[in-house]
């Protein structure tokens, strides 16, 4: 049986503070009523994405680095496919349909070249990117495992 790891509090509170920045941002601030408070905005956008990513590669880090085994980089990469790809063709599809329900001029072939080569769907670029960065991050330590030259 696989042990379970104990969930950090604090890395608990700061997804979900990074959460609700994300929401303000996207609802609360996408208003033209709250231009007043651009100085606010432009404060949170600073770093409410990256505040995710460093979220993201800290928990990477822990996880891997007690770690002596060499990964196997393709088993890595089917998990990080099965983990990113639904929820990222998912949302796409749910982008898609919101798009044609409000009425939006929608080329059916331009969104799914879209979808495909990952270019043009704004809310949704975190998700390849955060894939892209937990597939280097594997791929460097295995090579760095390799050489053992780091940790």
């Amino acid at each position: 049986m696989q042990q379970k790891t104990k969930r950090l509090v604090y890395i608990d509170v700061a997804k979900g503070i990074g959460i609700i920045l994300v929401v303000l941002i996207h609802i609360i601030f996408s208003s033209d009523s709250f231009n007043d408070l651009s100085y606010i905005r432009n404060y949170i956008y600073a770093f409410h994405m990256p505040l995710f990513f460093i979220i993201s590669g800290y928990c990477l880090f822990q996880k891997y680095h007690d770690s002596q085994q060499i990964i196997d980089v393709k088993h890595a990469l089917y998990r990080l496919c099965k983990k990113f790809l639904p929820c990222y063709f998912l949302w796409s599809m749910i982008y898609i349909f919101l798009l044609k329900a409000t009425n939006q001029p929608v080329d059916i072939m331009e969104r799914i070249r879209v979808v495909i080569t990952t270019k043009g769907i704004a809310p949704l670029w975190f998700i390849i990117t955060l894939f892209l960065c937990e597939f280097f991050f594997i791929a460097a330590h295995k090579h760095l495992m390799k050489r053992r030259s780091f940790y």
